[in-house]
């Protein structure tokens, strides 16, 4: 597989020091926040499989730590299914190698969905320097969004900002425009969100939580594990974290749920959801999973979309769904909270919205599990901000 990426080291110095400000690429797609006018560039790279050209826009502080964008497209049918793991491979190692460096850290990440790796490293060429990545694909254009600086200057917290700040825009490259009636707000503005994902709860210490960058598994036991319980006895295990007022919250449900077995002493019938769950006072709250029920010995799987309140009869929509990856949001302006869905990254499907008038909150994943046998849950690319 071709090896494009390699980390800018030396850079220009327009603007050194300047105070961040939001630079957009209308060719690559994206928004970012950069210390002054970058310097930008267009290079041909040899590949075994063509040339290839490289798009680089980068911009230096004044403590000459650099931060830059790389993209470039890969011919489309060379990009499958199949082999986006030895893509993404390839270019993290193709990048050190290029700079006579090493991969001191890697992890596997989604930016807004789409698969990839976030690297540390370091390099030799043309000084001693480290450096932070984010590198990932969507469809076949690959991206390099980075920082490289010494390990005297390169600044932990600036660079975690400086990668958080890169959005994509304009809808993603090479796909079909999405009808903007069916879309969330923040598919037409991105919003400021964090990829923390909170405190893992687990009301009966049986579960296993896991978080690996971009990336959480919980491990739901057999065994009846639900959030519809008395209040305060919700034992589904959680990863929450606290909002205020309007706020969104947005996830990859990235394993399809096939709930075959019988279900578990004193449950009526063998239920597993994963998604996400939006938290008031206690006995009030709202749930957006990706669920499947076995019945009759078949599975139905469906979109949940529910809202449960102390003395009051639960309200709750579905929506077909033939299992598989899929992606969910929340969102609350004022008291009422929307929810939206799609299989493909891309097409946005809304729910009608409920009524949530808890003055405080917490948002975050669940997994529920009430069949006989354990349920791994896996969510990618939570995202949690304001609308």
């Amino acid at each position: 597989m071709p090896v494009l990426l390699a980390a800018v080291v030396t850079v220009g110095c327009l603007g050194c020091g300047s105070k961040p400000s939001l630079y957009t690429s209308a060719a690559g797609k994206y928004s970012v926040m950069l210390p002054g006018r970058p310097t930008e560039k267009d290079e041909n790279v040899a590949t075994p499989i063509g040339p290839i050209t490289a798009h680089t826009a980068i911009a230096e502080d004044g403590r000459r730590v650099g931060y830059g964008v790389v993209f470039a497209d890969y011919p489309p049918n060379l990009v499958q299914s199949g082999n986006v793991d030895a893509i993404l491979e390839g270019a993290c190692n193709g990048k050190v190698a290029a700079i006579s460096g090493q991969i001191t850290d890697k992890r596997t990440i989604a930016v807004d969905g789409h698969p990839g790796r976030r690297i540390r490293f370091n390099a030799r060429v043309p000084e001693e320097a480290n450096g932070i990545s984010k590198i990932f694909l969507v469809n076949n254009r690959l991206y390099d969004v980075f920082v490289v600086g010494t390990p005297a200057t390169l600044d932990a917290t600036a660079a975690d900002a400086f990668l958080d700040s890169f959005k994509l825009n304009d809808g993603i490259p090479a796909a079909a425009p999405t009808p903007a009636a069916t879309q969330p707000a923040q598919a037409q503005a991105p919003a400021a969100a964090t990829a923390e994902w909170g405190t893992p709860e687990d009301p009966d210490h049986d579960s296993q939580i896991k978080v690996e960058g971009a990336a959480a598994t919980i491990v739901v036991p057999g065994g009846i594990h639900n959030l519809v319980t008395p209040p305060g006895q919700a034992n589904a295990p959680r990863i929450m974290r606290p909002v205020e007022g309007d706020c969104f919250a947005e996830v990859k449900v990235a394993d399809g749920l096939r709930p075959a077995d019988p279900a578990a002493p004193g449950a009526n019938v063998p239920f597993q959801g994963a998604g996400l769950v939006l938290w008031g006072d206690a006995g009030d709250f709202i749930r957006l999973e990706s669920a499947a029920v076995s019945r009759g010995g078949q599975v139905h799987a469906y979109i949940l979309f529910e809202h449960h309140r102390t003395g009051a009869p639960a309200m709750d929509q579905g929506a077909q769904f033939a299992g598989g990856p899929v992606w969910l949001r929340l969102e609350r302006r004022g008291n009422q909270v929307t929810a939206w869905y799609n299989t493909d990254g891309t097409n946005w499907i809304a729910l009608r919205p409920m009524d949530f008038a808890a003055p405080r909150a917490s948002a975050g994943v669940a997994a529920v599990n009430t069949a006989a046998a354990p349920f791994p849950a896996r969510f990618e690319g939570l995202r949690v901000g304001k609308p």
